[in-house]
């Protein structure tokens, strides 16, 4: 049998992407970056081309 979750997954995706897509605009025109910041950016980033 196969696992099944118990939510829907095209609503989850959609919710994770339109968090994810409002969350790191304010990091990319923030000029002065935490290291913490610079890396969860570039993570993001990494996650769009994966």
């Amino acid at each position: 049998m196969i696992n099944q979750p118990d939510f829907d997954i095209d609503k989850a995706h959609k919710w994770f992407g339109v968090e994810f897509n409002n969350g790191i605009f304010p990091l990319l025109e923030k000029a002065d970056r935490t290291e913490e910041e610079t890396e969860w950016k570039e993570q993001w980033n990494t996650m769009c081309y994966a």
